[in-house]
């Protein structure tokens, strides 16, 4: 039950209980905080309520682009060596 501009996935289990994934899903979905998670490549996966108020983003506009348009210029390196 994602918040508006707001969608959540949980990528694999890791060997959890469903009830524990519906736990970590609600915790992420209330949070007001930006949580975003990436893909290898650097494309946006996941991308909270807290995100789009952060960003300005809804989660429609933001999965599956490249998190580094929302990276300042100056800091394009410092994300690109995060990602590797």
């Amino acid at each position: 039950m994602p918040a508006e501009g707001g969608s959540l996935q949980v990528m694999g289990d890791g060997g959890r209980s469903p009830e524990l994934n519906e736990l970590m899903a609600a915790l992420v979905h209330c949070s007001v905080d930006a949580i975003v998670s990436l893909t290898l490549d650097g494309r946006v996966e996941t991308w909270n309520a807290g995100a789009t108020r952060l960003f300005g983003y809804a989660a429609d506009e933001s999965i599956g682009q490249l998190f580094t348009r929302l990276v300042a210029p100056a800091r394009q390196q410092e994300h690109a060596a995060l990602i590797q």
